[in-house]
C-alpha cells in the first residue's frame, strides 16, 4: 500500500475506472497496467495521492529550503511524460486537471518529451517559465533506476550556484546528471503543492 513506514502522511492509492491498475507485491507497488492517459484523460489509471502539504511541510523540516526526492522505480513502456513524481497545482484545482500550462509545480518524468524519453526534472511556474535538468533518452525499459531530484533554495557551496532562489540537481544511479536553477517565482516552502 501507500502507508507512511515512520509517520502518519499515508498516500492514497486513485485508481479510475473499472480494472485495477495496481498492485503491491514484495514491498513494491506495480503501475504497469496502467495504459499512459494524460492527465486531462484519465479514465483508467493508477496513481498515489499523497497529504495536501506533505512537499511544502518538508521542505520546511530539516534544513529549511532543501528537499530531496528519491525513487527506485523500472519503466515498463515508454509513455512520454509519465511522472515517478508529479507535486504542485493544476489549472483546474486539486483532483483534476485539464492541463497545467498556469499553474505552479514541479515533476520527475522517466520520459521527458524535451529528453527524447529521457529523464528530467523541472519546476513550472504559473506564467510557464520552466527550468528543466535532464539526460537524453530514451529511457531503460525493465531497469531498475534510482533517481535522486534535490531542490534546495540555499545553494549548497558544493554545486554551482543557478540563480537567487537557489539550484535543483538530478541524480540517477548515484551520479550526478546536472543542475538548473529554481525560478524566482517557485518557493517550495509555502506553495500548496496540493496535487501529488
Amino acid at each position: 500500500d501507500a502507508s507512511d513506514s515512520i509517520g502518519g502522511a499515508d498516500g492514497v492509492i486513485i485508481d479510475a475506472g473499472t480494472a485495477p491498475n495496481y498492485t503491491f507485491t514484495g514491498g513494491q507497488l506495480d503501475f504497469s497496467a496502467n495504459t499512459g492517459e494524460s492527465s486531462n484523460a484519465i479514465t483508467e489509471d493508477a496513481y498515489v495521492d499523497l497529504p495536501n502539504g506533505v512537499v511544502s511541510s518538508a521542505v520546511s523540516a530539516g534544513t529549511d529550503g532543501s528537499v530531496a526526492f528519491e525513487f527506485w522505480a523500472a519503466v515498463t513502456e515508454t509513455h512520454t511524460w509519465q511522472r515517478f513524481g508529479d507535486f504542485g497545482d493544476s489549472n483546474d484545482g486539486e483532483d483534476t486537471s485539464a492541463g497545467g500550462g498556469t499553474a505552479g509545480y514541479i515533476l520527475i518524468t522517466p520520459n521527458s518529451g524535451r529528453y527524447g524519453d529521457g529523464l528530467e526534472i523541472t519546476n513550472h511556474t504559473t506564467t510557464g517559465q520552466e527550468p528543466n535538468v535532464g539526460l537524453q533518452g530514451p529511457s531503460a525499459v525493465g531497469t531498475e533506476l534510482h533517481v535522486v531530484a534535490v531542490y534546495n533554495h540555499n545553494n549548497p557551496r558544493s554545486v554551482t550556484t543557478e540563480g537567487s532562489n537557489g539550484t535543483m540537481s538530478l541524480y540517477l544511479n548515484g551520479n550526478l546528471v546536472g543542475h538548473g536553477p529554481i525560478h524566482p517565482d517557485i518557493d517550495l516552502r509555502s506553495g500548496s503543492f496540493n496535487d501529488v
